[in-house]
């Protein structure tokens, strides 16, 4: 019995063998598989900044560039189209302790790691700029700057062009900022009969600058300069700078800010004093500022570093770009702070690579100074010698920085007439 089930079991196990061969015999033959096709490598680009603050919106507008141009196929060089990929380190420079060192060291890291083409975005903390461009000039690695606003920028470049001539801004300086809010200190001057001005300055680079700038230019506006104070990044308690502003009598008080400052309108409103604030104060100047300094900035009348960072109506890309961006992040906040600048700037480095049909650095400084690239902020052009966009008061011929009054609640342009949609008020 046991000999005759091991036999049985064989010749079951032999048939399906046979007839499982069969039908293979039979079965078509299978068409040829062509090679798949190489992988095509993308280009890097890097943006920096400081991920710990609002400023984390500049390495989101390149994200949110990038993806758009990936969605269309890519950037087209060497005759393919090639992804964006966007890296990012986190420099940290708007934190008041941060040594200028540890930026410069999250750049190494990042370039390292990452291999980037080009790098946008960057430093907001002038200074800081200043150090990247010293330490990468070597690298010869394009880098278009969309935070520091120090008008040192364009004196580095224009004065040792060889070296520098791989760094581009495409946000303003302060003395564009200066600019733009002296159409405000000029109506208020007209419309008010104000003529006494107080500085409240950040010790940082680009405010002192700003005051340095802004102070003899409104007193050839007839302007009359009655103080000054000088206030440490990241600055809580203003009330001794806000007492010296009180007893100088001044109509406004000019503020020059990148840090922290819901503080300083909040203890300006506890204190009763009736100087009107205006100046450039990014952390006033958001939009959710109006919220966390409860209501003190009503009245107060600020500048944004580009349009795009404020959705204006009469810029529709702004508003479209705004649109956008929420939906992407799924973020409930608005873009602020450089992100329509890094945005614009991966834009304006893809079309620098088509014309140049290169990714070779010096091919790329050529294209850019050749760049005329109608994006969020506005025009966008080089200039030549010194590297810096070109600012002004109409978006079909340069960027624009609109200036804006909480009125309501809200951030209403007042200034330039070209996208203006109220004038200033004096709050109650």
């Amino acid at each position: 019995m046991k000999v005759l089930f091991k036999r049985s079991f064989v010749g079951v196990i032999a048939a399906i063998i046979l007839v499982m061969a069969s039908v293979a015999a039979c079965a078509p033959e299978a068409a040829p598989t062509e090679p798949a096709a190489p992988a095509v490598e993308p280009i890097v680009i890097g943006a920096p900044t400081d991920l710990g603050t609002t400023q984390k919106d500049e390495y989101r507008g390149a994200a949110l560039a990038a993806e758009e141009i990936n969605a269309k196929g890519g950037v087209l060089v060497g005759g393919v189209k090639r992804p964006l990929k966007i890296v990012t380190a986190d420099t940290r420079d708007v934190e008041p302790t941060i040594p200028i060192h540890d930026v410069i060291l999250a750049y190494e890291d990042l370039i390292s790691k990452e291999k980037p083409v080009a790098l946008v975005a960057g430093p907001i903390r002038s200074e800081a700029m200043f150090a990247v461009m010293e330490n990468l000039a070597e690298d010869k690695i394009i880098h278009i700057f969309s935070g520091g606003v120090s008008p040192t920028f364009q004196t580095m470049v224009k004065g040792d062009y060889d070296k520098y001539k791989y760094f581009f801004r495409n946000s303003g300086s302060s003395i564009h900022l200066a600019l733009g809010l002296a159409n405000a200190m000029g109506f208020v001057k007209e419309e008010f009969g104000f003529s006494k001005v107080f500085f409240l300055t950040e010790d940082v680079d680009f405010a002192r600058a700003m005051e340095g700038f802004m102070s003899p230019y409104l007193e050839k506006m007839g302007w009359e300069v009655v103080g000054s104070a000088h206030t440490p990044l990241g600055m809580t308690d203003y009330s001794a700078a806000l007492l010296q502003l009180k007893d100088s009598g001044a109509d406004v008080a000019f503020m020059s800010y990148s840090s922290e400052a819901a503080p300083l309108a909040k203890q300006h409103k506890a204190m009763n004093l009736s100087a009107l604030l205006i100046g450039v104060c990014n952390p006033l100047s958001g939009p959710y500022a109006y919220e966390a300094s409860e209501g003190a900035v009503e009245g107060f009348i600020g500048i944004i570093c580009a349009a795009g960072n404020m959705a204006v109506p009469a810029m529709p890309k702004t508003v479209e770009f705004r649109e956008n961006f929420e939906k992407y992040f799924d973020a409930e906040e608005e873009a602020i702070l450089g992100s329509a600048e890094s945005y614009d700037a991966v834009y304006i480095l893809a079309d620098a690579i088509e014309r140049a049909g290169s990714l070779d650095s010096d091919a790329l400084v050529t294209a850019l100074e050749a760049t005329d690239y109608a994006g969020v902020v506005g025009r966008t052009t080089f200039d030549p010698q010194d590297h810096q966009a070109v600012y002004g008061f109409d978006p079909a011929e340069t960027l624009i920085q609109p200036v804006f009054q909480w009125q309501n609640g809200k951030r209403v342009p007042v200034f330039p007439e070209s996208i203006a949609e109220a004038e200033i008020q004096l709050p109650e």
